[in-house]
């Protein structure tokens, strides 16, 4: 753990767009570190989300609003405490199960007089609202347009609530839709689950979703856990500051979370880092990652926005850099897929018309040439032109996004026929468009596959992160 500043040298350093599209992991706006906000946040009221919204928009001003980033020197060790995170991990559902605990406590959402429960507890979404259905039968509805399960064990041990197969430490939230009922709006009669729970809970969870499960050496566990809980830290204030009901998706749009675990090597990675994020120039560095790079980083600014309030996708440490890759290891290192011409024109039409693209009026797909590469040799954009030879410029992500767009008549990808990353050749041959590729992801930050050939020969989590985001500073926020 770092006990001062630790500069990086810079020597070498499950998807789309992140929170527009989201197929990646780690889409995963510098925001700047404040300790008095872990405090505020710690409980999570939205009388509290609201003050913590004015501190923040009172000490560096709401990055939304300026076209300038604004950031602030991150002192270290920063004098604040682990914050809760908010994760979406059901949405639009009807019904849900609640297993695990004997007892379990019914409030209003963020907090307030609660009423016990006996497992397991059923809740189900209706014309009067959510019905609540315990062991001992229906449970009078307390009016609450949104409320909170927690477990009412006590100990040493976070209490984990089960929902399917997965264990959720913390408490769940009930977040009917657009009112809660019929009356108010609620055609649908669905509900969002989301799950509030300690930055660190969350976290062993998501490392050990993000990576195999036959991985066991401790670096690259370490350097998941730290990008990880950047990103984490990153999105969470965007959301806050936008004034979201959650913070994370529990899916590859923001990163992999199917609840608790009990694998020690994601634990120990966790606990080993406590706390360790990454910054850049006093602010949250949005660190990126990706499963394979295929040996060619790729570049922020090249694949999302950097329009005002996305200024963050220009910082220095997570632009495209020449560095060893090791991710010679991974199934997708190299791949190569065969598509149906009509259909991937197809798919290329209505992902325009989606976006608002002119590729939205593309005909037959004639071929797909290089624009310009980063300094990494790596595609960053495209020309395809079609057999009227219109020309069309998508950037390596949209081609990406395109060629899996799921289109009215297509099959959806199968892992047969997936495009895995935007560094692509494709041919056209008769009838058929074979296309070659490079790795899997987007490309930037972080390389999963080089973290572990890495790993296992030994390199640290620091001499790790120099090479995948040169110049990023190590802090400590907690």
């Amino acid at each position: 753990m770092p006990e001062q500043s630790t500069q990086i040298d810079g020597r070498g350093i499950v998807l789309a767009d992140g929170r527009f599209a989201g197929m990646e992991p780690g889409m995963n706006q510098a925001v700047p570190l404040l300790p008095r906000m872990w405090r505020l946040m710690r409980a999570r009221p939205k009388t509290t989300v609201a003050l913590a919204a004015a501190v923040i928009a009172a000490a560096v001003g709401l990055w939304s609003c300026s076209t300038t980033p604004v950031s602030r020197p991150v002192r270290d060790p920063v004098s604040g405490v682990e914050p809760e995170v908010r994760v979406r991990i059901r949405s639009g559902v009807q019904a849900v199960k609640l297993e695990g605990p004997k007892k379990f406590l019914l409030r209003p959402a963020g907090a307030g007089a609660a009423r016990e429960l006996d497992g397991p507890v059923n809740l189900s979404i209706g014309p009067d609202g959510v019905r609540v259905e315990d062991a001992r039968g229906v449970v009078p509805s307390p009016g609450w347009n949104r409320f909170e399960v927690l477990s009412a064990a006590e100990g040493n041990a976070t209490p984990r609530i089960r929902i399917d197969t997965s264990l959720y430490p913390g408490r769940l939230q009930f977040l009917p839709r657009r009112g809660g009922s019929m009356a108010e709006g609620n055609p649908d009669g669905r509900m969002d689950v989301v799950t509030v729970t300690g930055i660190e809970d969350y976290l062993v969870g998501v490392v050990a979703a993000e990576l195999y499960p036959d991985w066991k050496s401790a670096g690259v566990h370490e350097v998941q856990a730290i990008c990880a809980r950047t990103y984490a830290l990153h999105q969470r204030q965007r959301s806050i500051e936008a004034k979201q009901e959650w913070d994370l998706e529990s899916t590859e749009q923001d990163q992999a979370y199917k609840g608790g675990t009990f694998k020690k090597e994601a634990y120990d990675g966790v606990r080993n880092t406590r706390g360790v994020v990454l910054t850049h120039k006093g602010a949250l560095l949005r660190a990126y990652y990706s499963s394979t790079c295929g040996g060619r980083t790729a570049a922020a600014a090249d694949t999302w926005p950097t329009t005002a309030g996305f200024e963050f996708n220009l910082a220095g440490p997570i632009q495209a850099h020449a560095r060893e890759s090791a991710c010679q290891i991974s199934p997708r290192y190299r791949w190569e897929v065969t598509r149906d011409r009509d259909m991937l024109s197809r798919q290329f039409r209505e992902f325009g018309k989606s976006r608002g693209l002119s590729v939205g009026g593309m005909g037959l797909l004639d071929r797909v040439d290089v624009e310009r590469v980063n300094r990494n040799d790596r595609p960053a954009s495209y020309v395809v032109v079609d057999t009227a030879g219109r020309r069309y410029s998508l950037s390596a992500e949209q081609i990406r996004l395109a060629c899996n767009f799921r289109a009215t008549g297509v099959p959806a990808p199968t892992a047969a026929t997936l495009v895995r990353s935007g560094d692509l050749e494709v041919a056209v041959r008769g009838s058929n468009v074979v296309i070659k590729g490079r790795g899997f992801g987007h490309g930037v930050g972080m390389c999963q596959f080089c973290a572990k050939a890495w790993s296992d020969r030994g390199d640290s989590w620091r001499e790790m992160l120099a090479r995948f985001y040169p110049g990023a500073t190590i802090e400590r926020a907690y």
